[in-house]
């Protein structure tokens, strides 16, 4: 039985090592960055398709930059 969005088992939990859990950990989040990625080209290619100016697909998703993502917010940048 898989345990959490990592689909570690019961057994992995005694064998994986801390550095192997964070690259796991950052391989779920990019993993999900990609999702949010191809849901806003999705909506950039709907409003195109209306007839409406499409949103920036950085604006929509932030960017990854360094194993995190990062949405642009007025003067900033927030995690």
């Amino acid at each position: 039985m898989a345990l959490g969005p990592l689909g570690l088992s019961h057994e992995d939990l005694w064998h994986v090592t801390r550095g192997q859990l964070n690259d796991l950990i950052h391989a779920y989040n990019y993993k999900s960055y990609l999702a949010r990625r191809e849901r806003a080209e999705l909506a950039a290619f709907i409003a195109i398709y209306q007839g409406k100016k499409p949103p920036s697909i950085d604006k929509l998703c932030g960017e990854w930059c360094g194993g995190q993502s990062k949405r642009r917010t007025g003067t900033g940048l927030r995690r």
